[in-house]
């Protein structure tokens, strides 16, 4: 079996989490991902001392902070725009609807609506 690099275990860890549609526990990840329990949390204490995931009330890995802005800015960027274009254009073909996309952003504890 080729040696998997602690980079790479860290990004799978990252991306379980963030596709998960419920927390996960350490354990869950160490046997989705084929990682050892006590690297799985090694990784994960390094990745919440980082702020990368969190660990709910539960005791489940969530995404962290930096995971989340990330994927904000990674949002945003220009170079998808055209492909978000496309995308509601398409929609707005189909379903014959005016469509936009949008974001929520928390503000002072008051919750806005980007458009």
């Amino acid at each position: 079996m080729p040696k998997v690099s602690s980079i790479t275990r860290v990004l799978e860890i990252i991306e379980a989490v963030s596709y998960a549609s419920k927390p996960l526990s350490p354990l869950e990840l160490s046997q989705e991902l084929d990682i050892p329990k006590p690297t799985i949390h090694r990784l994960i204490q390094n990745l919440v001392d980082e702020g990368f995931v969190t660990v709910d009330i539960g005791g489940g890995i969530i995404p962290g902070k930096r995971v989340r802005n990330l994927s904000v800015e990674l949002w945003q960027q220009r170079q998808f725009f055209n492909e978000r274009q496309m995308i509601l254009h398409k929609l707005v073909e189909e379903i014959e609807e005016t469509c936009g996309i949008a974001r929520s952003k928390r503000l002072a504890g008051l919750r806005f609506l980007i458009i």
